[in-house]
């Protein structure tokens, strides 16, 4: 679950930073991506590599040809919204359609990553769990670091490059209204820290006991659903009212935000959209009987 959640950032992050050829290229190899992510994680034995290697071909196969084109719908009412001004309600609305493309995506995997959780050996649980130590140790020493001045800055200049690729450069008035959504958000380091252990330790249960009680796999498929489910939300009701909290006040940011923008900015966006809707339209006629191969695709492992 959190491995797709990661391949999904990755796709979302190359959009901010790369071309629409970079967009196709990160799509053609997302199951690349997500493999070697798992390979690392849990250091694959040879069979439950071919296994892995396998599964998410079918995976990106089906995701190819039944979800992109939803996903350009999705776009198209967005671009649509976007041609005013787009309302806060606008905005959670487009994100609730993401999130419903995510849970139908989590969906179809998860009857393969429960065919790996139940073939985890012993070792591999201690690779996982030192993994997720690791990052914990590095959460905590990279946060004594900053100052919330030095966190207010990196994420303003963090939202500010996403911006810049869809927008331009942001006006100082744009600038304002994200600086305003962190400012008095100082103890969100130690909020988001103990949200992240939380989850972890879920995720862990989770691979100990499909590990070590090894179920039948609809069984383990229906329990990796279930705790997706579950981590759609925080289970501690002070910190899953802060992020709700935090999730309102984001729309009304990006709203804001978008409300502000200039006429070059509003020409910028559209022929952004566009561009990633036409390569939404490439991608999935890559998937289709009789459609010309893309030219960036390249041969796969």
């Amino acid at each position: 679950m959190g491995m797709l959640r990661r391949v999904l950032a990755v796709v979302a992050a190359l959009a901010v930073v790369a071309g629409c050829s970079s967009i196709r290229l990160a799509y053609n190899y997302a199951d690349d991506y997500v493999y070697h992510t798992l390979d690392q994680a849990f250091g694959l034995d040879d069979t439950q590599q071919t296994r892995v290697s396998a599964s998410l071909r079918d995976v990106h196969a089906w995701h190819r040809s039944t979800q992109l084109d939803l996903y350009r719908e999705s776009l198209v009412l967005a671009r649509d919204r976007l041609a005013g001004d787009p309302t806060p309600a606008d905005v959670e609305e487009f994100l609730a359609r993401v999130r419903s493309h995510t849970r139908v995506l989590t969906e179809q995997a998860a009857r393969p990553l429960a065919q790996l959780l139940i073939s985890l050996r012993p070792e591999q649980l201690t690779r996982i769990e030192e993994q997720f130590a690791r990052d914990a140790d590095r959460f905590v020493r990279e946060a004594r670091k900053e100052t919330h001045e030095d966190r207010l800055k990196r994420r303003v200049g963090r939202v500010e490059e996403s911006y810049r690729f869809w927008l331009g450069r942001l006006s100082e008035a744009q600038l304002a209204r994200v600086r305003t959504l962190w400012q008095d958000r100082t103890n969100h380091h130690e909020t988001a820290y103990a949200e992240r252990q939380a989850r972890q330790a879920v995720m862990l249960t989770l691979v100990r006991d499909l590990a070590t009680t090894q179920p039948p796999i609809e069984e383990a498929e229906q329990r990796v659903k279930a705790t997706a489910i579950l981590l759609e939300a925080s289970q501690d009701p002070t910190r899953r009212a802060y992020f709700e909290k935090l999730g309102e006040d984001s729309a009304r940011m990006i709203s804001d935000v978008l409300v502000l923008r200039s006429e070059a900015q509003r020409r910028a966006l559209d022929r952004r959209l566009a561009g990633l809707a036409e390569d939404l339209v490439a991608l999935a006629n890559r998937g289709r009987p009789g459609q010309a191969v893309a030219a960036e695709a390249e041969p796969k492992r």
